[in-house]
């Protein structure tokens, strides 16, 4: 069923002008405007919420790896819920949470970036084809989206389309340059299985297939299975009994979501974790949470699979050094070295070799190699 565009006339220009900007190449997130294939994921923020402002980088490829602080949230109290991806293939940008509420941060700089329309928390995000912006969209009482660009003027935000109504702790994943899909969370009914696409070209909505069951703080990402054959929307875990199982739907299929053998480690379901997926599009990483117990959890769980139907679960020998639930991941260039000065603000420094690194900036704060 198609929905009417959900665009107020007042907002309408502004949205036809980010249009283009926001249909992009999901590979092109992956080797994250560098050109490099990326292995390390950048987790921070999350629950509790002193200790998760310390940020950790987990190295996919070097499992017994150390770390210290990458570099802290700026928010003294911490934050959960927060949205995020890395600009311009470099800058790790935070917006929302609580208690950041409007405010959006680069990683380590205590100054804000931008102002956000609205407070959002537990929103969902994806960086737009430019690598300048960060489509946002929903949140606890939210049923609006917008486009975060930050800059030295404080706020830097445009409404863009509405949703279909209002969402929070919902998913938001993009699998090919027109059309993205909003699955489940919480819509102003409750909890809810309903999915939708947004189409890029015509900026309209449409219903998109049911989840099995009602999922919320679940993790979703789009894998591509070994064939190539055949593209898949994976969903796990979630903040009520069965999320444990897993659930795929293959993209362009008629047919709805499935429910397939796998499950989650334990058979417990993991809630309010973080996730992404690999450079190379074929596995989903679920970045701590918290499990049905109310544990916060350290874990990371790789969920890949061969076909639509055809999953494997693994938990992985990397394990935060923080256990955390609601953090943000995402992937950094393994090209970057990033450091954290004494001001707190984020630099690149030159590609050199490990050892001509550590002889030269050991002594300075936030240098993480984990």
């Amino acid at each position: 069923m198609r929905l009417a565009p959900l665009v107020s006339v007042e907002r309408k220009a502004v949205v036809e002008v980010f249009a283009t900007v926001l249909s992009f190449d999901i590979h092109m997130q992956s080797e994250l405007f560098t050109g490099q294939i990326s292995t390390k994921i950048l987790v921070t923020t999350g629950y509790p919420y002193e200790e998760s402002r310390t940020s950790e980088v987990i190295d996919l490829s070097n499992p017994p790896s150390e770390c210290n602080d990458f570099g802290s949230y700026p928010i003294i109290n911490g934050n959960i819920g927060a949205v995020g991806g890395l600009l311009n293939g470099t800058t790790p940008f935070i917006c929302g949470g609580d208690p950041a509420d409007y405010l959006c941060y680069f990683l380590g700089d205590p100054d804000p970036k931008a102002v956000m329309k609205e407070s959002r928390e537990r929103a969902a995000a994806l960086v737009t084809n430019d690598g300048t912006r960060l489509w946002v969209t929903g949140g606890i009482g939210s049923g609006t989206t917008e486009y975060v660009n930050p800059g030295p003027s404080g706020s830097q935000s445009v409404y863009g389309p509405d949703l279909p109504e209002s969402r929070h702790s919902h998913c938001l994943v993009q699998f090919d340059q027109e059309t993205y899909m909003v699955i489940g969370g919480y819509a102003s009914s409750g909890m809810t299985s309903s999915t939708y696409f947004f189409h890029v070209g015509n900026q309209s909505w449409t219903e998109g297939p049911e989840l099995s069951i009602k999922r919320s703080s679940m993790s979703c990402q789009v894998l591509e299975t070994p064939s190539g054959t055949e593209r898949v929307v994976l969903v796990a875990g979630g903040a009520s009994s069965g999320t444990e199982q897993i659930e795929t739907w293959a993209i362009g299929s008629n047919d709805g979501f499935v429910m397939v053998e796998a499950v989650l480690p334990n058979r417990k379901w993991i809630c309010c974790a973080a996730s992404i997926v690999t450079a190379d599009q074929r596995s989903m990483i679920i970045v701590g949470g918290k499990d049905q117990n109310t544990n916060d959890l350290s874990s990371l769980v790789k969920v890949t699979c061969n076909t639509a139907t055809d999953c494997q679960v693994e938990v992985m020998e990397q394990q935060l050094e923080i256990a955390r639930q609601r953090p943000l991941a995402m992937l950094v260039p393994d090209s970057i070295v990033t450091v954290l000065t004494e001001k707190f603000r984020i630099k690149q420094v030159s590609t050199v070799s490990r050892l001509q690194l550590l002889s030269s900036i050991s002594t300075m704060p936030g240098l993480c190699f984990k």
